[in-house]
């Protein structure tokens, strides 16, 4: 009597479809396993393929029970759901590997416009999330998000100690970085002018102090901003200085929102502060009627308005993150110990940068069938729909992680599927356009 797949060491359906998956992975992906202590033990599990499978099995949204139940059935291995748990927990430093890897490939992108060739713009934020039951903050995910490649950089899995701060990520010359208020602090701000690098961030109303360097007196900045108009901009030259004594030399650009956008936003304020069970201040509650950005780019290389403009643009990331947490399921985390947790929220991130790296090829795939050109294919990323697109390849994913999937996801029918999940037709203007305008 022959045995079964999963005893023979053997993966059933490891043709096309997983082997497509496995090639977007690093050379070495497999001695990795082995030399990083992921694949310790070879009982029921033989090779790295079918730890990886097994464990993205369990991490496509399925209990540990349900897992080891579908690989089983798919013939893949056959363990009970506490050794898939150990196997996930041992596999922490080959998950952080496998994901640092998936972040060197990067897609087709989007043009560049002129005044913003000399920088490599990026968006940073962190997201929180929970344990079953919790009512705090239990882990925090710090992200580095290319704005013109669309996909994640650097990425960070901290607990609720670490908080957001530019000092997180690594920067490089010519990198500008923009932060919202979370990131306005004086000591991060430095540590990217120390790396040759720039900084956007924005402003809350007392973030710190600010300084005219010349007279050495404190500036009143929500005094200077009651004097602007709706939609006009304007710039201070002013200086702030770090706990360990630097000087940071910086540029506050604001401008007034039109009353209802400023309603708007102190509602936001009011909501939030009631949310955590804090008082908002009335000089607050004023300084929410403006959108106050400092950055240390000179006047010479960005006017006060393209920085204003270019700001807006960090919004993507927060939409990145909400795919991640909406569409992967990152948000859901089912562990209650810290090293399960961990593992779970590691694994996460390599099945989302799967997914990732896939919808980049489909539109490198999706660009090639159409032979077009560099302005043709940036009207096609900008038509897509990255949120349907990225739904679509989880299901193939887990199709093809559980031996499910019968054709292969690269198939010439993928541009027909791009197609119909585009976006119809409308009036409004896509964000990367304002930057053209």
């Amino acid at each position: 009597m022959s045995l079964p797949a999963w005893r023979r060491g053997r993966s059933v359906g490891r043709g096309g479809n997983w082997s497509t998956v496995t090639s977007l992975l690093a050379v070495d992906w497999r001695s990795a396993a082995k030399s990083l202590g992921a694949l310790r033990r070879r009982r029921n599990i033989r090779n790295p393929s079918q730890l990886l499978r097994t464990l993205l099995i369990y991490l496509t949204g399925r209990s540990l029970r349900e897992a080891v139940a579908v690989a089983h059935l798919a013939g893949i291995a056959r363990l009970s759901d506490m050794a898939l748990l150990k196997r996930l927990r041992n596999a922490i430093p080959w998950l952080r590997w496998l994901a640092t890897g998936l972040l060197t490939y990067s897609g087709p992108g989007f043009r560049r416009p002129v005044w913003l060739q000399c920088f490599d713009v990026k968006c940073v934020d962190a997201t929180v999330v929970c344990k079953p039951g919790s009512s705090g903050t239990d882990w925090r995910l710090h992200f580095n998000f290319g704005l013109f490649d669309m996909g994640f950089e650097q990425f960070q899995v901290t607990d609720n100690k670490i908080g957001e701060s530019f000092r997180n990520f690594a920067v490089k010359p010519g990198d500008l970085l923009l932060g919202d208020r979370g990131y306005a602090h004086l000591d991060g701000m430095s540590y990217i002018v120390d790396q040759s690098g720039d900084f956007i961030v924005r402003l809350a109303c007392r973030s710190f102090s600010l300084f005219d360097r010349q007279d050495q007196y404190k500036i009143d900045l929500l005094k200077e901003l009651e004097s602007l108009r709706v939609g006009e901009v304007r710039a201070w030259r002013v200086f702030g200085r770090t706990t360990e004594g630097k000087t940071v030399t910086m540029r506050v650009c604001a401008t007034r929102l039109p009353r209802h956008e400023a309603r708007k936003a102190q509602k936001a304020a009011t909501h939030t502060a009631r949310r955590k069970s804090r008082r908002i201040s009335q000089e607050a509650l004023r300084f929410q009627r403006y959108v106050v950005v400092a950055t240390s780019v000179s006047e010479e290389r960005l006017s006060s308005e393209q920085v204003l403009k270019l700001y807006r643009m960090r919004w993507q990331i927060e939409l990145a993150i909400k795919r991640l947490k909406t569409i992967i399921g990152a948000s859901e985390l089912p562990c209650r110990d810290q090293e399960s947790g961990r593992a779970w929220l590691q694994g996460k991130l390599v099945l989302a940068l799967l997914v990732q790296v896939l919808c980049n090829r489909g539109q490198e795939l999706q660009l090639t069938a159409g032979e077009s050109t560099r302005a043709e294919s940036d009207d096609i990323r900008r038509r897509g729909n990255l949120w349907r697109e990225m739904r679509l390849l989880l299901r193939i994913i887990t199709a093809i992680i559980s031996g499910e999937a019968s054709r292969d996801w690269h198939s010439s029918r993928w541009r027909e599927s791009c197609q119909m999940l585009e976006e119809r037709p409308r009036k409004r203007v896509y964000q990367h356009e304002l930057l053209f305008c």
